[in-house]
């Protein structure tokens, strides 16, 4: 099953449009636009949404709490 990542879901408009066989997350920097994805979710029955998640940000841009994967994190701390 394909996976797809959608950065900056908002309140997750386009997941409806999404094929049924992929396996999605969502993630957003606005938690009361993820409140609002994940009624629309629930409501609209949309079970290839697996997650939706914040993403914590600092004033310099980088992110301070990366989603986690398998293979490494979406991003890195490190880089200038």
């Amino acid at each position: 099953m394909a996976r797809l990542l959608v950065v900056g879901v908002g309140t997750g408009l386009e997941l409806e449009l999404l094929p049924a066989d992929l396996r999605v997350t969502g993630i957003d920097i606005s938690a009361a636009m993820l409140d609002v994805a994940r009624e629309r979710v629930a409501r609209k029955g949309l079970r290839q949404v697996k997650g939706l998640h914040v993403m914590e940000r600092r004033r310099d841009g980088l992110c301070r709490r990366p989603v986690r994967r398998r293979r490494g994190a979406l991003c890195d701390e490190r880089r200038p």
